[in-house]
């Protein structure tokens, strides 16, 4: 794991346990290379939270119910 993706992984690992601490529960979660995914619902009004991350572009998106709400491309 290079630097930068160490990097990239903390950033996301901390988004992630953001939402769990706000009631979302992980509903799938899944890693390759090029892609890190994660599902996440809301426990008390059903939202819906989709995270992607692309190492090898430096970018994390999120997903509110299906409506693209966040999209960032680390310096490398």
């Amino acid at each position: 794991m290079t630097q930068q993706n160490s990097k990239l992984q903390s950033i996301f690992g901390e988004r992630v346990r953001s939402f769990l601490e706000d009631n979302y529960c992980m509903r799938f979660k899944h890693c390759t290379n090029s892609l890190w995914f994660v599902r996440l619902v809301h426990m008390a009004n059903g939202n819906h939270i989709v995270l992607k991350c692309y190492p090898e572009d430096n970018r994390i998106v999120q997903l509110t119910n299906n409506v693209k709400t966040f999209d960032q491309k680390y310096d490398g």
